[in-house]
């Protein structure tokens, strides 16, 4: 799942234990700006980070890492229902 889309963004989808360590915990070594949705699984998929899996209707996290806003590319509709912005 995660992927490079141009223009300086990188897209992921983690499970809310990875979201908790890696942002809320602030393991993660921030190198530009982050967008985050949560919402629910669309479909079957994996954490980006720990492979766990993420079931349908399961809790995740949108995670968009970019150089600048403007490089922010809608995509979370995709993969993710009942969606909020976090940050």
């Amino acid at each position: 799942m995660a992927k490079a889309m141009g223009k300086g963004m990188v897209r992921y989808i983690w499970c809310p234990r990875c979201y908790r360590k890696l942002i809320v915990n602030k393991e993660l070594k921030e190198t530009g700006l982050i967008v985050i949705m949560q919402g629910l699984a669309a479909g079957d998929f994996v954490c980006d980070y720990c492979a766990a899996i993420l079931a349908v209707g399961y809790s995740c996290y949108a995670i968009s890492m970019v150089d600048s806003l403007s490089d922010h590319e809608s995509w979370e509709k995709e993969y993710l229902t009942q969606l909020e912005k976090v940050r």
